[in-house]
């Protein structure tokens, strides 16, 4: 009993240093917080490093790019109405909400689809609970080099 006690003790005085890499992130954590906005489940890791490694090394995708465009015109559109006092700026602005509305509803592959395709050309089980996030957009990347030059490598 004396054991058990020593190991909690040990183990409950050693802070947690949490998720620091995506390389070590199981990619149904990933997810998770991404849904779910949950930060805690990253045990103390820093999301925005997260982020900021998972953009460095796999970029960012052209929807969240065109998303991010609308939201800039948006802003700039809302400053130039308040500027030139000027009610005209909000058609513009309507529309622009109204395109990123469009792309919000824009449905690509789930979650659930984009593993089981993984999984199925990789010739293995994609477990959420292991696999990181760097090894799961690697094979993707990979498939979709392969799928661009028509071929398996």
């Amino acid at each position: 009993m004396n054991y058990l006690k020593n190991a909690w003790d040990s183990l409950s005085s050693t802070p947690l240093q949490g998720y620091r890499s995506i390389k070590d992130l199981p990619i149904g954590i990933w997810w998770d917080v991404c849904s779910t906005n949950d930060r805690s489940l990253l045990l103390g890791g820093d999301w925005e490093a997260l982020n900021r490694e998972f953009i460095e090394v796999f970029g960012v995708n052209e929807t969240y790019k065109e998303h991010l465009q609308l939201l800039r015109d948006i802003a700039i559109l809302r400053l130039e109405k308040i500027i030139y006092e000027d009610a005209s700026y909000q058609t513009l602005i309507d529309i622009k909400q109204f395109e990123l509305k469009q792309l919000g509803e824009a449905k690509g592959a789930t979650v659930e689809e984009v593993r089981a395709y993984i999984s199925k050309e990789m010739g293995f089980r994609i477990d959420e609970k292991t696999v990181t996030v760097y090894e799961y957009y690697s094979y993707l990347k990979l498939l979709e080099k392969q799928n661009r030059n028509g071929k398996k490598d």
